[in-house]
């Protein structure tokens, strides 16, 4: 069994990723700073986003921070999901979804 704290943590995880209409592999993709190109960037991390998810794998503060942002971030009209980097995995541009 999970202890308080880890399952806070899985729950906030998996909570972000579906409030930002993410799918795993999105949710990866994001968590390694890949490209949003090729469907094998986006798989390379699902298998942990799915193992954080079961509880099998623990969430990390830093995890938690990270998710949480990524849910603000759409709830104030961003597109999460398409968030582009450069070589050096920063971030160049998040587009709106609201077209403001």
């Amino acid at each position: 069994m999970l202890s308080p704290t880890k399952e806070n943590n899985r729950k906030l995880y998996t909570e972000a990723r579906l409030a930002a209409n993410c799918s795993q592999n999105d949710w990866a993709r994001l968590f390694n700073l890949q490209p949003d190109t090729g469907v094998k960037h986006r798989q390379k991390g699902q298998p942990n986003v799915s193992a954080k998810e079961k509880g099998t794998k623990g969430v990390n503060l830093s995890e938690c921070l990270a998710a949480e942002l990524l849910r603000y971030f759409h709830a104030q009209g961003y597109d999460v999901k398409h968030i582009e980097f450069d070589e050096n995995n920063r971030i160049v541009n998040i587009p709106r979804t609201d077209n403001k």
